[in-house]
């Protein structure tokens, strides 16, 4: 059977059910379980109690949005003191946010779209936790955008052994308009198998995103080699570089102005 995105999606939507996530509904996930197993590099056969553990590590240290995280954790259950049912743990997180259930259950989907990706796709073989390698795990930067501001800046390992916590973080303590750009270079001793770049706007959206590298900061300036990126349905825009280069830069750009090339 082949693991697919929205074969784990499924799966992950079918464990925040009921009583939530528990050892035995992760060992009847038949597409989590396989992904697992095949990211070990002893070409064995993860346990159910391993594949939870890590599940739950990812949605802690994996998913940049915090509130979409925090929101699928508690959907998820899964400890004596959780609500005996989705709804009710549902409606306990969304009255502590003060927002409607159907809000937090966007938030939930978002997290799993976000899980599943790392679940099926290339991450977990190439640098998994359960494939127990060493060195740096996929690294991601998130951009925050309010308004023409850009507030926050943070860099996190992703996948690590344990989940690395964050690596950097900025937080821009002047309101006033941005450059409509951030951009990232790998410190020294830095060897990710990806960086992925993500900037969510919120509120207001620029009409034109691109993506593009450099050797200096005149390449993306000046760059004719760039990458249009279109916004989800969470506004965000982002753009997977694989094995990054330390002398490169990476950015991600936009336009408030349509007119401007």
């Amino acid at each position: 059977m082949k693991v697919t995105r929205e074969g784990v999606a499924q799966e992950l939507r079918e464990l925040r059910k009921r009583h939530g996530i528990s050892t035995s509904r992760v060992a009847g996930s038949q597409q989590i379980m396989q992904a697992f197993s095949a990211s070990r590099k002893d070409g064995g056969h993860a346990s159910p109690e391993e594949a939870k553990e890590v599940i739950l590590a990812f949605i802690d240290h994996g998913i940049a949005d915090s509130l979409s995280a925090q929101a699928l954790r508690n959907a998820l259950g899964g400890t004596k003191d959780s609500a005996r049912t989705l709804t009710e743990r549902r409606q306990s997180f969304a009255d502590k946010q003060g927002r409607h259930p159907d809000t937090v259950e966007n938030w939930e989907n978002a997290a799993i779209d976000t899980l599943a990706q790392i679940i099926s796709g290339p991450l977990l073989s190439s640098s998994g936790r359960t494939s127990r390698m060493v060195g740096y795990p996929p690294l991601e930067v998130f951009a925050e955008v309010t308004g023409k501001n850009t507030r926050r800046i943070t860099v996190r390992g992703l996948l690590g052994v344990p989940p690395e916590q964050v690596i950097e973080a900025r937080v821009n303590r002047v309101t006033a308009p941005s450059l409509p750009l951030f951009i990232y270079q790998l410190q020294e001793g830095m060897q990710p198998p990806e960086l992925l770049m993500v900037a969510i706007f919120i509120g207001v959206a620029p009409p034109s995103i691109w993506a593009t590298k450099g050797r200096s900061l005149y390449d993306i300036m000046f760059s004719t080699q760039r990458q249009p990126l279109q916004l989800d349905q969470y506004q965000r825009a982002h753009i997977t570089f694989g094995s990054p280069d330390a002398d490169q830069y990476y950015a991600i750009c936009w336009s408030w102005d349509l007119g401007e090339d």
